[in-house]
């Protein structure tokens, strides 16, 4: 059932969301470099989809590698400062392809990989979780190039060939933690909640406008440019979870703004993305082309 808001639940939001970030510590390094899949624990899907832009068909290729905690923990001794429940939650890290403007439309999307030295494994998970521990601890607005960057690309096999991604590849951390009886003001832009309330574009545009009438404000001030980004649980049919995010232009980042929307399916992460700073297809309306379990064999 859709959640009812309403201005005074919106206004609530906007105190918690005012915290100040004052104190915040430096980030976590930012990594750049290859990450061979072989590596990382887990389960791997590689998917591509096709959708349209302004009448031009556009590709998207993601890499899904989603690692429960409890295996982050036994395998590489790795904790999360976050408040997650290692028999149910799990990390999710998805890096994206997205065909860009009409002229590179038909280009290729993978590249063979060069041999350059890939980053060591438990390096990156671990960078990886302390990104989104740092998030969690000063997240606010201007902190989502935190848990979304593009200077790491994945290696993969692809038709016995080791090849990387190529162009521009979207790096982004979920947390994959179901959680019922939270409100959306509790919710942050890393975390996908399967059980979270569902709450509508139109509904929450609604409220946005009715909380500006009570503060006197215009559609120009800061006052929605205070918030920072949720995902949001839109809608579900059937195995398919449609979230969104607000501010809907996720412009928390200066580079990267990681998906706006997008459609997650359990057991293999997202399935398409709307990355408009990268011309994509808009999510809701795809194609997949195909989604495929990937075992990788490492190579020497």
């Amino acid at each position: 059932m859709p959640l009812k808001l309403t201005v005074r639940s919106l206004l609530r939001l906007v105190v918690v969301l005012w915290g100040g970030i004052a104190n915040a510590q430096s980030p976590p390094e930012n990594l750049s470099g290859f990450v061979n899949a072989s590596t990382l624990p887990g389960r791997k899907f590689l998917v591509e989809t096709q959708g349209y832009r302004r009448g031009v068909a556009s590709r998207t290729i993601l890499l899904n590698v989603c690692i429960s905690y409890a295996d982050l923990r036994s395998k590489y001794g790795l904790a999360s400062q976050r408040q997650v429940r290692y028999d149910l939650d799990s990390l999710l890290i998805t890096f994206a392809a997205v065909e860009g403007k009409a002229a590179s439309q038909g280009q290729p999307m993978w590249q063979t990989y060069d041999s350059r030295e890939p980053l060591d494994a438990k390096a990156f998970l671990a960078n990886c979780m302390a990104r989104l521990d740092y998030y969690q601890r000063w997240g606010a607005s201007g902190f989502n190039d935190i848990t979304r960057q593009s200077g790491i690309i994945p290696i993969i096999d692809v038709k016995n060939e080791r090849r990387c991604l190529s162009g521009v590849s979207v790096l982004e951390l979920f947390v994959v933690a179901p959680r019922e009886g939270l409100l959306y003001g509790q919710s942050d832009n890393v975390t996908i909640n399967t059980k979270a309330p569902i709450v509508s574009i139109k509904q929450f545009d609604k409220v946005i406008d009715e909380a500006r009438n009570v503060f006197n404000e215009n559609s120009n001030s800061s006052f929605t440019a205070s918030l920072a980004s949720k995902i949001l649980l839109e809608r579900r049919v059937n195995n398919l979870w449609y979230f969104w995010t607000y501010p809907p232009s996720m412009v928390d980042a200066p580079n990267i703004h990681g998906a706006e929307e997008f459609v997650y399916r359990p057991g293999v992460g997202i399935v398409s993305g709307t990355y408009t700073n990268l011309v994509e297809a808009k999510g809701e309306n795809f194609t997949v082309i195909y989604i495929e379990r990937v075992v990788v064999a490492q190579v020497g």
